[in-house]
């Protein structure tokens, strides 16, 4: 009887040493409780792309080099691509889905005024609009809306290095057609 119990300790013996092998001649269950598996998880944020955005990243990605390469080459893309930016902003709505946040409002000769800015890191977008008096009663400051408007003129073009050291977008002159306020 000692003699089976010193051979049943002598088996559990070698076949927990033999578990524990590092040679690689262990138990499958043993590598995979002591193997580093990567846990990590990949977090996708949605980024929102809007249409007048893009289409000023894209032509600036697509002239890179002549933007840096020299002062008059820049000057004259800006120029090119303001003569393009204009059209598509008056007619195609370019600035409809950006989220503009009403900064400030005046009112002269009884006439009211809104300015309106969309600002993130690289782009700077400004419309000055003239209101009604209903949309001044409806307009808070510093809430964002997306707006909608008639253009009467544009003041400045696009400017790749522009003085607040954005990439500034034509600012209009418009009349406000219609607001909505903004929701994330």
């Amino acid at each position: 009887m000692r003699v089976i119990q010193f051979f049943t300790c002598l088996i559990i013996g070698i076949t927990a040493v033999a578990c524990k092998n590092p040679t690689g001649n262990g138990s499958q269950a043993t590598k995979d409780s002591t193997a580093t598996k990567d846990t990590s998880v990949i977090v996708r944020k949605n980024i929102v792309e809007y249409k007048a955005i893009k289409f000023v990243d894209d032509f600036i990605n697509a002239n890179k080099d002549a933007i840096k390469r020299n002062t008059a080459l820049k000057e004259q893309n800006e120029a090119l691509y303001t003569k393009q930016l204009l059209p598509l902003i008056d007619k195609n709505g370019l600035y409809d889905d950006l989220p503009f946040t009403l900064v400030t409002t005046a009112t002269n000769n009884g006439t009211a005024y809104g300015n309106f800015v969309y600002e993130d890191e690289p782009h700077f977008v400004k419309v000055e609009s003239i209101l009604n008096q209903k949309q001044l009663s409806e307009l808070k400051e510093n809430d964002k809306y997306l707006i909608k408007f008639r253009t009467i003129k544009f003041q400045d073009a696009v400017s790749f290095e522009g003085s607040t050291g954005k990439i500034e977008f034509p600012v209009p002159d418009t009349y406000l057609t219609s607001f909505t306020p903004y929701q994330k």
